[in-house]
């Protein structure tokens, strides 16, 4: 197919992107950034949501989307070209079609601004399509059937609820109560019935695990917890910016904690902040709660007097890193158990299996083959020496965490872990992705250059290649060179990001192309996560099936002589 087929939702709070044959390639907030400067599109989707917390001087929000039709129409414009060149590449020979969802409800008028955006935006052929009458064939329910079929679309700032036949929609009725409402719902009823202060995101969590659109036979429940450093930041970043003063807010946070151990914390950095001290002195007696990123972000937040946004722009940093550590580990959990289940069920079949085969062998006499010999051989040593193996495997693990928990030893195994086939460039982009992240959030909050390198060089505390490089690199910043030269000379720094890192310090936007960087990496870890999710499966299964189908060939090739034996 030389066109590409592109379908575009674009909805009030998220705008979704899918591609014939490829599925869905996109799920962005429909949000863009603008420049105040200059009215130039600087970022859009999830992007520009994280860009506009941290320098809200410079950057204006806007939503372009409004009930479900276009509010914006240059900035809808500008975010249709980012969508359609996201899949298409930015050099197109045939230009897409593009199928734009509208609510069915919407104006004539409303209509053509769409039609015209999505032709404006690089598309070849645009279409509309009623956003009742997508989600209907979506769902696989039969719309070009005489019988009438009920749709309700629950979107993030209006629902519409249609009836389906022929092909058409016959009615259709519009609400603005949806997803966004029902956010707000759960915030207030805990915060009335617990205390209890969430974010946006948090609240959308509980509405997914388990809220239900029709009464369930049990009522579900969801834990809260206040030990994740997220929640609060949140909670305190809220209650400050409603006007309540410090002291109280950890009081109030300290009284409420569920977590015992984090409400004793919190009492006592209420006690240091109520008795004169600063907010991120407390925070530095408390070192195995707060690292060195928390306590450098809020002491510039305090210094600057913006401490609310500097938590916020805390609490995303931490969900995106957090957000970053689940994809790997979903990504990793899967072919870890199969493979893990495998290896036991070889363990066994080799221990307790084989052994009941090779004594008939014996009994026979058999001349066994060359292969069913090793895996005999192989059996006996694993039976008879089983308790002695396990001893040595535990012995080894130990060995191997006491060496690197040396200088030495955690060196060596850091330049190990990055030279690994497939793991090694993960290991790689992950690390340049923490580093640059956190570089970002630091320079955005008001940390200076110098004081940043600094706080990163701690946080690296346990990877001592990249330690000895930010050590290096923040002497030289000392010393006067510029941050792309200092990056470069240690050598472990990617030309792409020292030459980036050059191009904003030249401009005078060395922030905003770092977060350009962080961005880079975190796509960069996505893919492989895509890559190694398609390639782990056959890999285990060619892998697992081949050693499986050599033990078996083993045991059966002898059975295969005894027939022969008993045949004569």
């Amino acid at each position: 197919m030389i066109r590409k087929n592109i379908a575009i939702d674009l909805g009030t709070a998220n705008t979704l992107v899918w591609v014939a044959g490829e599925g869905l390639v996109g799920n962005e907030p429909t949000v863009v950034a603008i420049s105040s400067d200059d009215n130039k599109v600087v970022a859009v989707g999830e992007e520009a949501k994280k860009m506009l917390g941290r320098t809200p001087e410079a950057l204006i929000a806007s939503r372009p989307m409004r009930d479900g039709v276009i509010a914006d129409y240059q900035v809808t414009e500008a975010m249709l070209r980012y969508f359609i060149s996201k899949v298409t590449g930015r050099f197109q020979f045939f230009k897409p079609n593009v199928m734009v969802c509208v609510p069915a409800g919407c104006t004539q008028v409303e209509r053509r601004a769409a039609l015209d955006a999505t032709l404006s935006a690089g598309a070849g052929h645009a279409y509309l399509i009623d956003e009742p009458l997508a989600a209907a064939i979506g769902a696989q329910i039969p719309v070009s059937a005489p019988s009438g079929h009920m749709i309700v679309d629950i979107g993030g700032g209006s629902t519409e609820a249609a009836v389906i036949s022929l092909g058409g929609v016959v009615t259709h009725k519009s609400a603005r109560v949806a997803g966004n409402k029902i956010d707000e719902s759960i915030q207030n009823y805990l915060k009335k019935k617990h205390n209890l202060i969430i974010g946006d995101q948090t609240a959308e969590e509980i509405k997914l695990k388990i809220g239900s659109a029709t009464p369930t036979p049990k009522a579900e429940k969801l834990e809260i917890s206040g030990r994740d450093l997220v929640f609060f930041g949140e909670q305190l970043s809220t209650l400050l910016g409603g006007g309540i003063p410090l002291v109280r807010a950890l009081s109030l946070l300290g009284e409420h904690a569920e977590n015992r151990a984090l409400s004793m914390v919190l009492g006592d950095i209420t006690k240091e902040v109520s008795a004169g001290g600063t907010f991120h002195k407390a925070l530095e007696k408390h070192p195995k709660v707060f690292d060195e990123v928390w306590i450098s972000l809020v002491q510039a937040g305090e210094i600057s007097g913006q401490l609310p946004t500097v938590l916020r722009q805390i609490t995303n940093y931490c969900e995106s890193q957090e957000n970053l550590k689940s994809k790997i580990v979903t990504a990793l959990a899967y072919p870890t158990v199969l493979a893990v289940s495998s290896i036991g069920v070889l363990a066994y079949f080799v221990i307790f299996i084989v052994p009941v085969f090779s004594s008939v062998f014996r009994d026979f006499n058999l001349k066994l083959p060359f292969l069913t010999l090793i895996i005999v051989r192989v059996s006996d040593i694993a039976a008879r020496y089983f308790v002695l193996l396990m001893v040595m495997a535990f012995g080894s693990a130990i060995s191997f965490r006491a060496y690197i928990a040396t200088p030495a030893g955690l060196l060596t195994w850091c330049h190990i872990k990055q030279r690994l086939p497939l793991a090694g460039s993960l290991i790689k982009n992950v690390d340049m992705e923490r580093l640059l992240t956190t570089m970002s959030t630091l320079i955005s909050s008001g940390v200076s250059i110098l004081n940043a390198v600094s706080v990163l060089e701690g946080a690296f505390g346990k990877n001592p290649i990249y330690q000895n490089a930010l050590r290096k690199a923040k002497n030289d910043i000392a010393s006067g060179r510029s941050i792309s030269e200092s990056f470069k000379k240690t050598g472990i720094f990617p030309g792409l990001a020292t030459e980036m890192m050059w191009m904003g310090e030249e401009s005078g936007k060395l922030p905003d192309i770092i977060t350009v960087l962080s961005k880079y990496y975190q796509e960069q870890i996505a893919q492989w996560i895509r890559r190694f999710s398609a390639m782990i499966d056959p890999i285990l299964v060619v892998g697992i099936g081949g050693i499986i189908g050599v033990i078996v060939l083993s045991v059966f090739l002898p059975i295969f002589q005894l027939s022969q034996i008993g045949s004569k």
